[in-house]
């Protein structure tokens, strides 16, 4: 009596009953498919992953323009009008960190 599945001892059609979508395909044939199949799957991994990436910095660049227009915009509202020369402690302390933080080129300065 023999114990388990028959052998394949290799050349022959395999037939992995319903695992293989071509009835009748040779191991080779199979693990090249196989092979192929897996392939497809983690280059539509890396392009997902890569379409998620591309979206985050982009959204995260967006919100930083609008954050950086709205404190200019703030700081313009604040002092753009000022036609006296500010004290040195609003200079350190009201006038100059955004200019810092900003650079003076942003700014407009």
């Amino acid at each position: 009596p023999m114990a388990g599945p028959p052998l394949n001892l290799g050349g022959s059609r395999v037939s992995y009953a319903g695992r293989s979508k071509t009835v009748g395909e040779t191991k080779e044939e199979l693990l090249a498919r196989r092979e192929k199949e897996r392939d497809e799957r983690a280059e539509a991994r890396r392009r997902l992953h890569g379409a998620v990436t591309a979206q985050r910095i982009w959204r995260g660049r967006r919100e930083a323009a609008r954050w950086w227009a709205g404190a200019l915009a703030g700081w313009d509202r604040a002092f753009g009008a000022t036609t006296a020369a500010p004290t040195a402690a609003a200079c350190s302390d009201r006038l100059l960190p955004p200019l810092l933080v900003a650079g003076a080129e942003r700014a407009g300065a």
